[in-house]
């Protein structure tokens, strides 16, 4: 079930409210890839979004705590780290599970992000039924030949990710941030 967010969600500060939004559409990217196993591939990519721009939130998020002179940074501090131990941990396990983010925007370099230059163009077949398939064309299983049931795994994983979300979602998004309001409340919405 998709985490929503209200109103009653907000910390009085535009820039973590939109960072706890996007955090909530990643958790539901996850959901949505952990609902069946062939979306099961998604997980890696989703999940090391989450990772990555979870570092970025908790940075943001403890600068602006000092600046507020928030009297609970170090705890807070604390409980960020926490969780990006146990961030960490899930995304290995993920990674041993169903491989590294691949083909994925998440490690790509910049350049790559650019269009092809117009001077490389690619050979398509005007009618692609017509081009017989050679051995080269197949794609090949990155899935390793002792991999475990993709089901069995999905669910293990959907159990162990999605409580771990959930947790964060109620326990520090919902609980600990919103301790935050009372200081950011001092400040103008868009204080960075």
């Amino acid at each position: 079930m998709p985490v929503i967010w209200r109103e009653q969600m907000t910390t009085c500060n535009d820039l973590v409210d939109q960072d706890h939004r996007y955090l909530l559409a990643l958790f539901n990217s996850i959901e949505l890839a952990l609902a069946h196993s062939a979306s099961l591939q998604h997980l890696p990519v989703f999940f090391r979004q989450l990772l990555d721009y979870t570092r970025v939130h908790f940075a943001r998020e403890e600068q602006l705590q000092l600046k507020v002179h928030y009297p609970r940074y170090m705890e807070h501090k604390l409980r960020h780290q926490e969780i990006t131990a146990q961030l960490e941990a899930l995304d290995a396990r993920i990674v041993a599970a169903l491989g590294p983010p691949a083909d994925s925007l998440v490690d790509a370099p910049a350049d790559s992000l650019e269009d092809p230059p117009a001077e490389s163009p690619v050979d398509l077949p005007a009618d692609p039924s017509t081009r017989a398939e050679t051995p080269a064309d197949v794609p090949e299983s990155d899935a390793p030949a002792d991999q475990p049931d993709n089901e069995a795994l999905r669910a293990s994983l959907e159990r162990e990710v999605l409580s771990f979300a959930r947790e964060w979602v109620v326990d520090h998004i919902v609980k600990a941030d919103l301790d935050l309001k009372p200081y950011l409340r001092e400040y103008p919405r868009n204080f960075v």
